[in-house]
């Protein structure tokens, strides 16, 4: 009995931890993405006053690109990057093992780093049409060039992020999983063409940033996704 009791003990000791844990999870990854979002429309919103100052600014947009489409309805798919952000969440891997999950945080960290700084110091701009579109996603539309004016463009976060989930979920879940992700991925990139809020060289550059931050979370998975 007195060993029975003690490995019960044991039991709720060690799942308790683990309950803590992802609640430590949940509370990183909510100031993360509260910290990070004011500091990406702080940025964004400093270039604005800069550009209308008279300060140069890159417009990275290729001459082809006046060829595509002004598409207002793929907002909706624009705007499902926000949830897929918190996506790693639900990897079990991530949320049993303290060591993964803080080398993620750093990966995520890095990318934003990284961009942040191509934002301040190297500014770019992304001329758009008017808000179009009707009904729900014209209101979306709106709201989406109101907060986001349109300046922290390259590299894309969009992109970065999701390019680095989809790495993420292919090697701990299997292809599969990881197609699936990649899909969602080169969908959202194409939203970001077709609402006008990102150019293809900012799309390429994402895309390396959320790479790198695979590599540099584990360099010696080096992104491989697990055999179905």
């Amino acid at each position: 009995m007195p060993g029975g009791l003690t490995i019960w003990r044991e039991a709720v000791r060690v799942r308790y931890a683990r309950l803590r844990f992802v609640w430590v999870q949940v509370a990183v990854a909510l100031v993360l993405a509260g910290g990070l979002t004011v500091v990406f429309f702080g940025l964004d919103h400093l270039n604005l006053a800069r550009h209308r100052a008279g300060v140069w600014m890159w417009d990275p947009c290729l001459v082809c690109e006046a060829r595509l489409p002004y598409a207002p309805a793929w907002i909706w798919v624009y705007l499902a990057y926000y949830p897929l952000c918190f996506a790693p969440l639900l990897l079990p891997e991530i949320r049993r093992e303290p060591g993964l999950f803080w080398r993620i945080v750093g990966a995520y960290l890095m990318q934003f780093a990284l961009c942040f700084a191509f934002f301040l110091l190297f500014p770019t701009r992304m001329t758009r049409p008017p808000a179009g579109g009707e009904g729900l996603a014209r209101t979306a539309i709106e709201w989406t060039y109101l907060l986001d004016p349109g300046f922290n463009i390259f590299p894309s976060l969009h992109v970065s992020v999701l390019v680095f989930t989809s790495w993420l979920f292919g090697r701990f879940c299997g292809k599969a999983a990881g197609r699936a992700f990649w899909t969602a991925t080169a969908l959202i990139a194409a939203s970001t063409l077709l609402v006008k809020q990102h150019c293809l060289l900012d799309l390429v550059a994402g895309a390396a940033v959320g790479t790198a931050a695979n590599f540099a979370s584990s360099p010696s998975a080096g992104g491989s996704a697990k055999p179905t």
